[in-house]
């Protein structure tokens, strides 16, 4: 087979084709069995025929397969050779080479007959892969000539290579010509824990001014934090005080080594409790934090000193992400902060709250806390949500049901609906207008599993499906839902006035120009078909609101997306015109 194939690819090259019909000509050879093994034939040649043709097959085929390597360096002997750079770019990247290999053919130019210049073009011409220089290649060219020190400068490893040299040679040189920025970058990448401790005694030997610590350090400081001396630094801290804080704050989690009580601790006996809380609340842990809380709540504190204390050792609100912050607070001090002062310390509880703790939503029902109880409503709701996926896993998971799981949801969710059945007892118009504050707090992306909710979360459940007459008849909580940044808020809006009454038709003539946004935006078809059927019963309840609808209407008909539904717009239009004419 390939005998044949190499027949027909001398031929072909033996009758001379222009070069577009022989690259045509060598396509569709190249799909054919045996094309690899002709390579040794049919490379050369082409090469020969035309190295930029051949630069422009390869470029389409080289991933193909795999090339001879004997034919691929003869290649690239002859294309180093012709001055065909781009040619021996191409060839030379198909190439694997190990770090090793890679350095002693680099090796091999040094210690071949070149001008500086010829081995520098050669070495620049290797230079496409991702490999760095071995010590031995740096050194070869550092000690060469001047000529090549950017070179070894921009392909010595900045970071720890797996060269385990530490590449002392080099920093040796480097400093003996006098090059100190380079010797320190240097002893920055590769300078292995001893030899940094060293240099750190050296410092507190000599007792350097307290004001050029900061830069001798950071002169010091190893790439990457490869590794960690605590000891050193507490005595560094403990020598130099405040004069080491900028140094301190811009490695600060390094500086605590995985011993961070230890550090905090030196951190403190600085006396500035300003500067402590800043330091604990960047290398230190919720579990931490909370012990260092349970001890302040044993302290028999006025009410104000307390308080005033308790400020200082909560995280600045500027730098808690609302949602994803780590800090947390366990269930017993977030209890025993609220019983010291509910009005106080719930506006400080509500960002770190963790889980749902049946506990604090008594208490916070004890003090009538209504504020509180709507925050943790809300937030019982989504940690619920969260559970859906154990306690009741999606019928193709081979998965158990979290039996533990589903008893908390009862649970929690027995205490939240019974607070709310209270609130709409003792009057409708207060229960809606706690459940709109509620819902309408739902991020837009707030409801992740909006089936598994709606059949298992007691909260969501009822909060979307319970008293919509009540709904109907408040003008606030019906704006809080519909003006929701959450779809599935939305739609219950569009549910309880999609049911018919006077009540909901005024509903619908408040909140027009969020009906006109749902029909004009990107909300998906269905949503879309209930705010049409709102604003249908809405003019059947009060057909003076035809006035109103029917423009709003005519407008969305000249709407065009994927979106869109101008055809149900356009039945909707014509229906509520006749229904119009005929009651006129």
């Amino acid at each position: 087979m390939a005998s044949k194939l190499q027949q027909k690819l001398k031929k072909l090259f033996d009758s001379k084709p222009p070069p577009d019909a022989l690259s045509a000509e060598l396509h569709v050879l190249a799909s054919e069995h045996g094309f690899a093994e002709c390579a040794s034939f049919w490379m050369p040649t082409l090469y020969q025929t035309s190295p930029a043709l051949f630069q422009t097959f390869m470029e389409s085929i080289l991933h193909t397969a795999l090339w001879p390597p004997a034919i691929i360096a003869s290649l690239l002997q002859r294309a180093e050779a012709d001055g065909q750079e781009k040619v021996f770019e191409l060839l030379y990247r198909s190439q694997w080479h190990t770090a090793e290999e890679w350095n002693e053919e680099l090796l091999g130019l040094v210690r071949a007959p070149l001008t500086d210049e010829a081995l520098l073009q050669a070495l620049q011409r290797r230079m496409v892969t991702h490999h760095a220089f071995s010590e031995a290649t740096a050194m070869a060219l550092y000690r060469r000539a001047p000529l090549f020190q950017k070179l070894v400068r921009d392909n010595v490893p900045h970071w720890w290579h797996g060269d385990r040299s530490g590449f002392l040679a080099l920093r040796k040189a480097v400093r003996q010509a006098g090059d100190e920025a380079w010797y320190w970058e240097l002893f920055r990448a590769f300078a292995s824990r001893e030899e940094w401790a060293e240099e750190i005694n050296q410092l507190l030997a000599i007792q350097v001014p307290p004001e050029q610590i900061v830069a001798e350090l950071e002169k010091r400081h190893p790439s990457y934090d490869r590794f960690k001396q605590p000891e050193l630094v507490r005595e560094l801290i403990q020598r130099y005080g405040t004069s080491l804080l900028p140094y301190v704050q811009a490695h600060l989690r390094w500086l605590a080594g995985g011993q961070e009580e230890r550090f905090l601790q030196v951190i403190h006996d600085l006396g500035d409790e300003t500067l402590y809380w800043q330091m604990f609340f960047t290398v230190g842990t919720s579990d931490m934090w909370n012990k260092v809380l349970r001890v302040l709540l044993k302290e028999l504190l006025e009410r104000d000193a307390f308080f005033n204390l308790i400020e200082q050792r909560f995280p600045r609100q500027d730098r808690v992400v609302q949602r994803w912050q780590r800090w947390q607070l366990n269930r017993d001090v977030a209890l025993a902060l609220y019983q010291r002062d509910p009005h106080r310390a719930a506006p400080l509880l509500k960002p770190y709250l963790h889980g749902a703790d049946p506990a604090l939503f008594r208490a916070a029902e004890e003090q009538q806390d209504e504020e509180f109880l709507d925050f943790l409503t809300l937030h019982f709701m989504g940690h619920l949500s969260s559970l859906l996926y154990r306690a009741y896993p999606f019928s193709h998971w081979s998965q158990q049901a979290d039996l533990k799981a589903r008893r908390e949801i009862e649970e929690v969710g027995q205490i939240v609906t019974a607070r709310l059945d209270r609130l709409y007892t003792e009057s409708p118009e207060g229960y809606v207008r706690h459940a709109g504050y509620i819902l309408g707090q739902v991020g837009a992306y707030g409801i992740w599993n909006p089936k598994g909710n709606r059949e298992h979360n007691p909260i969501f459940i009822y909060l979307m499906t319970q008293h919509p007459e009540a709904w109907q008849h408040s003008p606030a909580a019906i704006q809080e839902l519909m003006e929701s940044p959450n779809i599935y808020i939305q739609r219950l809006a569009l549910d309880i006035l999609g049911q018919g009454s006077a009540a909901s038709a005024q509903r619908v003539a408040e909140n027009l120009t969020v009906f006109r946004t749902l029909l004009l935006n990107k909300t998906r078809r269905n949503s879309k078909k209930k705010a049409l059927h709102c604003l249908e019963e809405a003019v059947r309840q009060c057909p003076d609101l035809g006035e109103v609808i029917l423009p709003l209407l005519e407008e969305a008909m000249d709407f065009r997306s994927k979106r869109a539904i101008p055809e149900h717009i356009m039945v909707s239009f014509v229906r509520l015109r006749r229904q119009l004419r005929a009651t006129s």
